[in-house]
C-alpha cells in the first residue's frame, strides 16, 4: 500500500522487494559495498534476470550518525536503499523514484505512522504468511487469497484482508503442534 506523502505516492522498499520476487522469483538483487568509512557508506545494487542480464542498478549513500538509525545501522539502510532505487529505476515506483522509507528519514517522523500503518496493513500480513507457508509467486497468492476469500485480491477491501489474515494464521496454528496443545480443549465456534 503506497504511503502519501505531501500529495505524492511512494512504496516502501519493503513493498517493493515483495512485488518484484512474487513477478520474478527467478532473478537475483544482488549488493556491493562500494565505500564504508568513518564518515560514509555507498552501495550499489544490481537486478539481474535469470540468464544474468543485467537489468537495473541503484545507488545510495548514507552518513555515519545522520540520524538515529544510521548511527549503527548506515550499512543496513544504504544497502536498502540502494535495493529500492534499483527496483524503482526497473519498474517498482510510486510517484517517485524515492522510497517512502527515503522520504520518511528525510521528512522527519511524522511520516513513520503512516509507514508502520503500511508495514502493519492486513494485505502486507497476508504476503508474508503467505511466504512462509511455501506460496512465492504472484499467480499462486492470488489462487490462495481468492480460494479464501472468495474475491479478487485487487478488489478486497481491509477487512476482507484481515479475514484471510485470520484464516491463514488459523491453517499456521492447525499445523503447530503446540499451538494445537494450547487450543486443545477450546470450545470453537
Amino acid at each position: 500500500m503506497p504511503v502519501q506523502i505531501h500529495g505524492k505516492s511512494y512504496l516502501t522498499v519493503a513493498e517493493r522487494i515483495a512485488a518484484f520476487r512474487a513477478e520474478y522469483p527467478l532473478w537475483t538483487v544482488s549488493t556491493e559495498l562500494l565505500q564504508c568509512d568513518d564518515t560514509r557508506v555507498v552501495c550499489h545494487a544490481s537486478i539481474i534476470d535469470e540468464s544474468s542480464r543485467l537489468i537495473s542498478t541503484g545507488l545510495a549513500e548514507e552518513q555515519w550518525g545522520a540520524s538515529r538509525i544510521n548511527k549503527t545501522s548506515a550499512v543496513e539502510v544504504c544497502e536498502t536503499s540502494a535495493v529500492g532505487r534499483a527496483l524503482a529505476f526497473f519498474k517498482y515506483a510510486g510517484d517517485e523514484i524515492a522510497s517512502a522509507d527515503e522520504v520518511a528519514n528525510a521528512v522527519g517522523s511524522s511520516v513513520h505512522k503512516a509507514m508502520d500503518n503500511a508495514f502493519n496493513s492486513p494485505k502486507m500480513k497476508v504476503w508474508e504468511l503467505l511466504k512462509r507457508r511455501g506460496v512465492h509467486t504472484e499467480s499462486e497468492s492470488k489462487s490462495v487469497i481468492k480460494e479464501i476469500s472468495g474475491k479478487d485480491a485487487s478488489k478486497m477491501t481491509d477487512e476482507d484482508w484481515q479475514k484471510v489474515v485470520d484464516e491463514l494464521e488459523l491453517q499456521q496454528d492447525e499445523k503447530d503442534p503446540a499451538k494445537q496443545s494450547e487450543n486443545h480443549g477450546r470450545i470453537h465456534s
